[in-house]
């Protein structure tokens, strides 16, 4: 059933997914005897982690990662896998963006949602191939100028961000093709 859900969840959440439905996703408990060449999706969700098992560090070809609902404060060696195409870190302890994200050049799908992050570095722009980016409930509240270099970008999610309405419209003018997601601006500062 797990299983089953994990895949309703991708369809839903990256459309390059549907194209991959017989993709399957390993648990942490079956990664000991999967063969190391073919899996190309791991879940770690709902598990616990406070760092990345290091039996994940064998699957060069892992296209989808998803490491939400954890307890990662940080995140390190992604840069092992090359070919990643989504990766969920939502709802971790994240207070910092992985710098290791920013060499994933294969990166579509990146969800950050529900961490503490206040920061997006400069370096995204190397995720040129990335379509949707998630920071619902984090802090970010604006985004580096180099982000306007990512020509595939389609969705920016920043529901539950408080973003006054000065900083709102310059978003809106540095991403005028990219659908923002936005709440109702803030009689804030930030």
């Amino acid at each position: 059933m797990r299983f089953i859900l994990v895949i309703i969840s991708a369809l839903c959440i990256d459309p390059a997914f549907s194209q991959e439905q017989s993709v399957r996703y390993y648990t942490i408990g079956e990664l000991a005897t999967a063969p190391v060449d073919s899996v190309l999706a791991i879940d770690l969700s709902k598990s616990g982690l406070t760092e990345l098992p290091k039996e994940i560090y064998r699957f060069k070809h892992l296209q989808y990662l998803n490491l939400s609902k954890n307890k990662l404060a940080k995140v390190e060696g992604l840069e092992t896998f090359p070919h990643l195409r989504h990766l969920d870190l939502g709802k971790n302890k994240l207070e910092y963006f992985p710098f290791s994200i920013c060499q994933l050049t294969e990166l579509e799908t990146l969800l950050l949602n529900r961490n503490t992050i206040s920061i997006i570095p400069v370096c995204i722009e190397y995720c040129q191939r990335l379509k949707y980016l998630d920071l619902w409930g984090t802090t970010v509240s604006s985004l580096p100028i180099e982000m306007t270099r990512i020509k595939t970008l389609e969705k920016i999610d920043f529901s539950a961000v408080q973003i006054n309405k000065q900083k709102q419209e310059r978003l809106r003018e540095l991403f005028p093709t990219v659908k923002l997601v936005l709440d109702s601006p803030c009689n804030c500062a930030y």
